[in-house]
């Protein structure tokens, strides 16, 4: 697509969440879900107490595999809508 522009938008709600790729040209716009994720809050005990918490530190790595598969999507110069598992560091 020439003139077309690339951008990466992270979605997050109560029950999941997704790492989405979004293609816009002077004609269209296009999007392509790269990584999806469950998202739920974990049970914490805190000075007696039982709070539901969001897992922060899972939320984070699950982000940054949809931002390794957008990298690897850019590298590869791939356009199939395949996404191969990217090895974590």
């Amino acid at each position: 697509m020439s003139g077309s522009r690339r951008h990466i938008a992270v979605d997050l709600g109560a029950s999941g969440g997704r790492v989405i790729e979004v293609v816009v040209s002077e004609e269209s716009i296009a999007t392509r879900v790269l990584h999806r994720f469950a998202n739920a809050p974990v049970a914490t005990a805190r000075a007696g107490n039982l709070r539901l918490c969001w897992p922060f530190e899972r939320i984070f790595e699950e982000i940054l595999e949809g931002l390794r598969r957008a990298a690897w999507r850019s590298a590869a110069r791939c356009d199939g809508p395949l996404i191969p598992a990217v090895p974590r560091r």
